[in-house]
């Protein structure tokens, strides 16, 4: 990619509840180096961070 910053418009911004299956692999792959695991009940990756720092 070319790295330039890109921005986006809060209007345009709008939110999904997806199936893991939906999403692309790619950014499944990217997200299981930061993320624990993918949680079906809330549809939402689990951060590896909240069990080293609990009361943030």
């Amino acid at each position: 990619e070319d790295k330039s910053v890109r921005y986006v418009a809060e209007e345009n911004i709008e939110p999904m509840d997806p199936e893991l299956s939906e999403l692309p692999s790619s950014l499944v792959a990217v997200a299981g180096k930061h993320f624990k695991r993918w949680d079906e009940e809330t549809r939402t990756f689990v951060s590896n961070i909240r069990d080293e720092y609990p009361e943030d």
